[in-house]
């Protein structure tokens, strides 16, 4: 039975654990996949330093982004599983952050992977919000994650 004489309890998150969207652009860290050696050092340096605007085109299975497009050749590739957060570059030169509903087998070259901690805060940005790259590696990640299980 309801008892309507009790206050409702108010669940809450608490605010280190809530997402901070108050600046202009959202800092997205990744880590770097074993295809980043299909890009030259100038297109790297390109793609950590655009800043990408999320498409209206974007979906649960992807995120597209629209910046300074990214040249690279489109050579052949066999399709391989992909994981949640891959970062791909099709052949436009725009890249896309898979996610949850994302393809289980794709063939363009992937530059890494965004940090899986950061992968909610990404999810809930919309179209038309602006995000730039961090490179992470796996060293600092691991540390993060160990934290985060305490």
């Amino acid at each position: 039975p309801c008892n309507n004489n009790k206050a409702a309890r108010i669940h809450s998150v608490p605010e280190q654990y809530r997402p901070q969207f108050d600046s202009d652009i959202t800092e997205i860290r990744m880590l770097m996949g074993y295809q980043h050696h299909l890009f030259q050092s100038d297109q790297l340096e390109q793609f950590f330093t655009t800043e990408y605007t999320i498409s209206p085109q974007s979906d649960r299975m992807g995120y597209r982004l629209e910046g300074t497009a990214i040249p690279h050749s489109n050579k052949q590739m066999l399709s391989e599983g992909i994981c949640l957060g891959a970062v791909q570059l099709p052949a436009d030169g725009q890249p896309i952050i898979l996610l949850c509903d994302r393809q289980t087998i794709g063939g363009y070259p992937k530059l890494g992977s965004v940090f899986s901690q950061d992968i909610a805060k990404l999810a809930q940005l919309m179209p038309g919000r602006k995000i730039q790259f961090k490179p992470m590696d796996l060293k600092q990640a691991q540390i993060l994650l160990r934290q985060n299980k305490q």
